[in-house]
């Protein structure tokens, strides 16, 4: 797959294991929102229950803007792989990873929860690009974990970007696979060069969630 001609929209990728992909893909849509363009999000790992402030940010947007903007949060949450440290049993397994010097995060979900909730997502991106109007842009954040954790493959995302018309396609996450990078037209890589996690800080609401 080549990158787009002029007459398609433009597939961005921010990847890497810096902080800032996320962010840099918010920035993205609040430009697009600002320019009349109608905007949908899809998060493939984030839940509601987690209530991020992004969750927040249709609140915060005139009545004209909050109708160009949907968020479809259809993640599990964090995706943990089996050889993970497990508590409980076969059924409803709770795996528990470190993260930096203090931290914890939790998967309380199978993998064929993950598997489904990564499809659902998939699915979504494909319905909004086949409405009579698609949206100007679309962000798939952390689209790139799913491929690289095995729960998407890449014949799932491929026909997505081929189709994708004149919609501008922003892909967040980390380990961006080589398929997507050769798709792509801007591949921005974020480095991390420190983080508060490696001296056991943990993330701050507001700042970095």
């Amino acid at each position: 797959m080549t990158p787009s001609t002029q007459n398609s929209g433009l597939v961005y990728v921010f990847t890497g294991d810096g902080k800032g992909k996320t962010s840099a893909a918010l920035g993205v849509a609040i430009r697009g929102l600002a320019h009349g363009w109608n905007v949908d999000w899809i998060a493939f790992y984030k839940e509601l229950s987690w209530n991020i402030s992004e969750f927040s940010l249709p609140e915060l947007l005139v009545p004209q803007a909050q109708e160009r903007f949907s968020l479809h949060i259809l993640g599990k949450g964090f995706y943990l792989p089996e050889t993970a440290d497990t508590v409980g049993n076969k059924k409803k397994s709770i795996k528990v990873a470190s993260v930096g010097k203090s931290g914890t995060v939790i998967d309380d979900d199978t993998p064929e929860q993950h598997l489904q909730a990564a499809l659902a997502a998939i699915t979504k991106a494909h319905d909004l690009l086949q409405q009579s109007v698609p949206p100007e842009l679309l962000i798939l954040d952390e689209v790139c974990n799913a491929l690289s954790d095995g729960l998407l493959n890449w014949e799932k995302v491929q026909p997505l970007l081929q189709n994708r018309g004149k919609t501008h396609v922003v892909l967040t996450g980390r380990n961006a696979i080589p398929e997507l990078l050769d798709a792509a037209d801007l591949v921005s890589s974020i480095e991390k060069v420190k983080h508060p996690y490696d001296s056991g800080q943990l993330a701050v609401k507001g700042l970095d969630f």
